[in-house]
This record gives structure tokens, C-alpha cells and sequence, in this order.
């Protein structure tokens, strides 16, 4: 039985060279380069939320496996670093993450963190590389 297929829409609209507005639902978020770049420094890079996008996704997997074990998860803290290559073609080559926990974590449950955190839906995204298609209307 193959699993359930949902579909997730996002728009994005250019409104300057650097700077564009991502929208879903009723959220708008500003996407736009470093001044040093030739942006105006209004909103986080594509690259810095795409670092955001799979911290925040290990966030809620690490929140809900302390919460279901009865320990703190308000605080907990995710840390991504990202390396980028200039070779073509440009590309993040290694991504490093950190998980800070507001108490110290169990020794028997330390494992079981890490492998949720693991299980997350960007994570796992980026490890079964996803097929990209892009058209133009």
C-alpha cells in the first residue's frame, strides 16, 4: 500500500532583482540578499532558510519525541551550519547540525532523540533526493 500523496503549494513573487515574497496560506515571508550583495537586507537568503527550513523541521520531531518522554522541550535550541561550494555547480556540500536540549538528556534516551530527529520530513528529503522539475508557464 503506498502512502497517502499531499501536495504543498508555495508562491513566490519577485519584487525586486534581490529581494521576494513567499507566500502560503496566510503567511508572508520577505526573501532578499545582504546589502554587500546588492540587496537591501530585508529578509533571510533562500540558503538561510532552506538552513532554517530543516532546522526548524528537526525542531518539531526533537520537540515532540522530548514531550512524549516527559522531558523539556521549550528551548530546545537547533543549530545548522551549512558549507557552500563556488565550483560548478553551486551548491551546499555539507550541512552540520546541532541539537541543544534545555536539560540534559537521559543516556537511554539520547539515542532515541537523535534518531527522530533524523526521521524528519526535510531530512529525509535530502537523503532520498527528491526528482525537481521546473517548467516555465
Amino acid at each position: 500500500m503506498q502512502g497517502r500523496v499531499k501536495m504543498t503549494e508555495v508562491r513566490v513573487v519577485c519584487e525586486t532583482v534581490n529581494r521576494n515574497v513567499i507566500e502560503v496560506r496566510q503567511h508572508r515571508v520577505v526573501s532578499d540578499q545582504p546589502a554587500e550583495c546588492g540587496g537591501t537586507n530585508q529578509g533571510m537568503t533562500p540558503t538561510e532558510l532552506f538552513l532554517g527550513s530543516l532546522g526548524s523541521c528537526i525542531a518539531v520531531y526533537a520537540a515532540h519525541y522530548c514531550r512524549n518522554h516527559r522531558l523539556e522541550y521549550a528551548g530546545i535550541e537547533i543549530r545548522v551550519t551549512g558549507e557552500t561550494s563556488d565550483d560548478a555547480p553551486k551548491r551546499i556540500t555539507s550541512i552540520q547540525v546541532r541539537l541543544k536540549t534545555p536539560r540534559p538528556i537521559p543516556d537511554q534516551l539520547r539515542e532515541g532523540l537523535l534518531s527522530t530527529a533524523r526521521r524528519c520530513l526535510i531530512h529525509n528529503t535530502l537523503a532520498e533526493r527528491p526528482e525537481i522539475e521546473i517548467g516555465l508557464e
